[in-house]
């Protein structure tokens, strides 16, 4: 049903925006306009009409507007107003510029270099022209007013110096200059407006946030005045204040009509009419919804214009027989009772030679009542404090003012401790929260009667909304708790298989130095090391002392090669060539030269850099002189190729011996024959460097001629991962 009355409503308004709209003509870029950044429009004596945008000046050309050919000069610009005297008119630009436009054409006047100095810092609120064609320039923060005067060539800054945050200044009849006052050293501005007529001073009381704000001055017919700051507007007179209005959205503009209509341009809040003229009436017109109206003009043909900060120009003609009425579109705008508009007196002492203004009635402080409260739109027994749950976080509150003989128009303002930072002004009786978060919050509301007095104590409501179970205290520390256990038993899990991974590394260590151990044992096994010995003998005894001691010498290195090697995981491939040849040649000397060897590496390997897993390729090399060569009957060869393929060091052991067939037959039909160990403890160490490494060294063993059964020749391939580090 909410739903349904959600969407109703939505239909509702967009109907009645589209209604608004058809009363107006619409101006844009497609219209001519070079921006739909509208700050201001005017019209000059000959009946144009001129239009202030963010890319320079526009006019009205038939029924179209075109850049004005002779407005190069404000091309480009932001032009944010004009200002008109007697017939005059001339524009500026947001930095402080100014120019003047007559016949069609325009041109910038001589002392805008001074005027620019002058300005250097400070904020340009509004230019005017007073009746001797001197220009005025008001500023909005605290900076007084600077005077142009063309004629003799001057620019003075008029320091509006007092207690006082805002000024106005009658230039002429009708037309005045506001802006802010620049406030005496040491001291902080009263925030209350000082209007300097010709003869008199009049101090005005402002009831609106101490914020400087642009602020907007005007005229009426009546021979009252109307001022804006802020979202605060005030109307008074020369015996006092009449009314006092705050609009939720701040004001941009303000203007009354020749049918004495009060026109009110707000910053994202459309246009507010005030048909008979006066702010604290009920009957009010809005127009145009959320946007923001920059500038309201009417011509000599009395057509309205409102210029928008971003929507381009809408035309109105006060001719138009309209019966609409516009309902309360803002959401804090109360539809039952619309907005109440009150009277402000003044009872802030004159200075001497000024007026004070006050109004003899209305001199006690109105009581404020918090009336009703809806939680989650139900109506609920109004008490002093609540306490909800979390999903009751949808709240409405409405008050009332009162005090003896007050019609019962009152102005508001509200605070939500903890979510209102400032104290919120306003003419509604009621202000709604949506979607509060789980806190305590201390909601507080005054009531301001037509003479400007405030409630002497707020109406107050506590409200405690519970958080959701998930946003309680032993649920978070519940949940802190179960966290820390799955944080200290997943550093257990971990520490646990470091410890595992670590005992096993340690046992893969013990398993390897084991393997080099027995690497070392079966490169230096009992039979090498005494055949090597007979021969060295056999050469001694022989009286062929040249032979034994050259076998003795190479002995010795391979000896000392091997204890070195052995000590280390990796070596250079030069060592190991060099290991390989002392091995080779003592083979080759015990076997009577029975082979020859041949060691080749190709020329993309450093032998000096590179490295490889220390006493690998000796196990082979023996296999293949025992098993292959020594079965010969024909010399041997052994050829040790070492070359690179895919980032991988390749070497290959290749023999012409009988084979591996036939070296089995023949130890088959051996009772007792030298079993080698050196080849099978190499493939566990191949293994085990694999996994400790994360490597994947390989070795491919096969006959080069399977056919030839006598000489089928060995061919050993070993994949090393080239160590470079």
């Amino acid at each position: 049903m909410r739903i349904i009355t959600f969407i109703l409503a939505f239909l509702l308004s967009v109907n009645l925006l589209t209604a608004q709209e058809a009363l107006f003509n619409h101006y844009g870029k497609t219209e001519g306009l070079s921006s739909n950044e509208i700050y201001d429009i005017a019209q000059d004596k000959t009946g144009r009409i001129w239009v202030a945008t963010s890319k320079g000046l526009v006019t009205l050309e038939g029924l179209s507007f075109e850049l004005s050919k002779s407005s190069k000069a404000t091309q480009g610009s932001y032009i944010v107003g004009f200002f008109e005297s007697r017939g005059k008119l001339g524009c500026y630009t947001a930095e402080g510029m100014l120019f003047y436009i007559k016949d069609n054409k325009v041109s910038p006047i001589a002392l805008n270099t001074q005027l620019q100095s002058a300005l250097i810092g400070k904020i340009v609120n509004q230019a005017r022209m007073d009746d001797s064609d001197n220009i005025w320039i008001s500023n909005i923060i605290g900076s007084g007013l600077i005077e142009i005067q063309p004629a003799t060539r001057k620019v003075i800054n008029h320091d509006e110096s007092g207690e006082y945050k805002y000024i106005a200044r009658q230039l002429s009849e009708n037309n005045f200059i506001v802006g802010s006052s620049k406030p005496t050293e040491g001291s902080k501005s009263v925030n209350q407006l000082k209007v300097f007529f010709n003869d008199i001073e009049l101090e005005i009381s402002l009831s609106g946030n101490s914020e400087y704000n642009k602020s907007k001055f005007s005229a009426l017919q009546n021979k009252s005045f109307l001022f804006s700051a802020g979202a605060e507007v005030v109307n008074f007179n020369e015996k006092g204040i009449l009314a006092r209005l705050f609009t939720e959205k701040k004001v941009e503009c303000l203007f009354e009509d020749s049918e004495q209509k009060i026109w009110i341009g707000l910053n994202q809040g459309g246009v507010i009419c005030f048909p008979t003229g006066d702010i604290s009436s009920r009957n009010r017109i809005e127009y145009l919804s959320n946007k923001t109206i920059t500038a309201i003009y009417e011509d000599s043909d009395n057509n309205l214009w409102f210029a928008t900060a971003n929507s381009g120009i809408y035309q109105y003609s006060l001719n138009s027989n309209i019966t609409y009425v516009s309902p309360n579109l803002n959401s804090s705008i109360n539809r039952d009772t619309g907005r109440s508009v009150q009277a402000i007196r003044i009872d802030n002492p004159s200075p001497e030679g000024s007026l004070s203004l006050q109004l003899e009635s209305d001199t006690i402080a109105p009581k404020i009542y918090i009336s009703s409260i809806k939680i989650n739109n139900q109506d609920t027994t109004l008490l002093s404090s609540y306490q909800l749950q979390a999903e009751q976080n949808f709240i409405r509150l409405s008050f009332v003012g009162s005090a003896p003989g007050n019609p019962g128009l009152f102005q508001y303002r509200y605070k939500l401790d903890g979510v209102d930072q400032k104290w919120v002004y306003t003419s509604s009786s009621y202000v709604q929260y949506t979607m509060l978060p789980p806190g305590n919050y201390l909601f507080s509301v005054e009531a301001m009667n037509k003479s400007g007095i405030w409630s002497r104590e707020p109406a107050q409501i506590q409200i405690q909304i519970l958080p959701h179970f998930y946003q309680t205290l032993w649920f978070k520390i519940l949940l802190a708790g179960i966290v820390t256990l799955i944080l200290l038993f997943s550093v257990w899990v971990y520490s646990r298989t470091i410890r595992k991974k670590e005992q096993e590394k340690s046992e893969i260590n013990k398993k390897i130095a084991n393997l080099e151990l027995l690497a070392l044992r079966a490169q230096m096994n009992p039979h090498f090391i005494f055949n090597t010995l007979s021969s060295i003998q056999h050469f001694i005894s022989g009286n062929n002392t040249e032979e034994a001691l050259k076998y003795l010498s190479k002995f010795a290195k391979l000896m000392r090669v091997i204890l070195d090697n052995s000590k280390k995981k990796f070596i250079s491939i030069e060592d190991e060539i060099n290991a390989i040849s002392l091995y080779l040649d003592l083979e080759k000397l015990r076997f009577k030269n029975k082979f020859d060897y041949k060691i080749s590496v190709h020329s993309d390997i450093d032998k000096e850099y590179d490295e490889m897993p220390s006493m690998l390729v000796q196990p082979y090399l023996e296999n293949a002189v025992l098993h292959g060569i020594a079965h010969k009957r024909t010399p041997g060869k052994i050829h040790i190729d070492l070359y690179l393929e895919n980032d991988y060091l390749v070497v290959c052991v290749e023999d012409n011996g009988v084979g591996r067939r036939k070296a089995l037959e023949i130890r088959s039909t051996q009772p007792k024959y030298h079993k080698s160990q050196g080849m099978s403890i190499t493939e566990d160490r191949l293994h085990i460097i694999n996994k400790v490494n994360d490597s994947d060294l390989s070795v491919k063993i096969e006959d080069i001629d399977p056919e030839n059964f006598e000489e089928a020749g060995t061919r050993v391939i070993i994949y090393v991962s080239l160590n470079r580090e």
